[in-house]
């Protein structure tokens, strides 16, 4: 009996362990999913939306985004992230008390590129 016992102890483990490595592989793909941007093209300002924040001020030299806010709402209809809102529906982006601009979705590639030459001046 006591045999027994030992074995199904040790079935229950190796059980749990298969099933907590099948968790973790999965919940890694997830989060992969989640944290790919959609770069949008508002007029001639550059934006990045993830998940958590939303990235503005686009540098060409250095490939960044110099400036964030951090989402406070993500609604079905608008995305709030400190005074900044974005109109899911229509692309309205704008402040909260400033103009509004219509924002169209465009690829990693279609953000701004330098110039091989350089300066001219």
């Amino acid at each position: 009996m006591l045999v027994t016992l030992n074995k199904d102890k040790n079935n229950m483990k190796k059980f749990l362990g298969i099933l907590i490595l099948v968790f973790m592989c999965s919940s890694t793909g997830i989060a992969a999913t989640i944290d790919n941007p959609t770069y949008l093209k508002c007029g001639k300002q550059y934006l990045k939306l993830t998940g958590n924040y939303l990235y503005m001020k686009y540098n060409v030299r250095t490939k960044k985004f110099m400036k964030y806010r951090q989402i406070s709402e993500y609604g079905e209809v608008m995305i709030y992230a400190e005074g900044y809102h974005l109109n899911r529906d229509t692309g309205e982006f704008g402040y909260s008390s400033g103009t509004k601009k219509v924002c169209e979705k465009i690829n990693f590639n279609g953000l701004p590129q330098l110039n091989a030459e350089g300066k001219k001046f």
